[in-house]
């Protein structure tokens, strides 16, 4: 049985016109609001480095994004690993060897700091970023664009959805 977390709403859209203080060089295509938002999500070198930023997240980067991979692997299934950073934490993700049989197993396993998450597909169209435990973090909402965060998530746990959910399409 998978812990259960108190959850809160958030929003996911396009980002608005007047996006402030985007870092130089990045195209910015989404817009979170919720807890430890307003944060903002985007790409820089041409698509392969997913980003995301706000006042109150720290400046993170996934070396991957929906044109590929900044190291220029080949980057079905994150059999490598993918370099990721938030803030000062540096980390990455990876898919789990051997874990095609086992659907509990499934996904890719994002490490940050001491911080390790699975995030994995739930259901047939939407993905959720959870703790080691199975506690959700997050998950986004279908095409209404309502999601729900843990209560108790922080701005790295936000940060990391955040670029996952940007870069990684679900069947990934």
């Amino acid at each position: 049985m998978t812990p259960q977390a108190a959850m809160v709403p958030f929003t996911l859209r396009s980002a608005p016109a007047d996006v402030p203080s985007s870092p130089p060089g990045v195209g910015v295509y989404g817009y979170y609001e919720g807890p430890h938002g307003p944060a903002y999500i985007g790409s820089t070198d041409g698509g392969l480095v997913t980003r995301a930023w706000g006042p109150h997240l720290p400046d993170t980067r996934l070396d991957f994004g929906r044109s590929g991979r900044l190291d220029g692997k080949r980057h079905t299934s994150f059999v490598d690993a993918v370099a990721l950073a938030a803030g000062s934490e540096t980390g990455e993700a990876v898919r789990l060897h051997g874990a095609v049989f086992s659907r509990r197993r499934r996904g890719i396993v994002i490490t940050v700091g001491s911080r390790s998450y699975p995030y994995r597909r739930s259901g047939y169209v939407n993905s959720r970023l959870e703790r080691k435990d199975g506690t959700p973090v997050a998950r986004p909402g279908a095409a209404s664009g309502a999601g729900t965060i843990a209560e108790a998530a922080d701005v790295i746990d936000l940060a990391v959805f955040l670029v996952m959910f940007y870069a990684v399409p679900v069947p990934e």
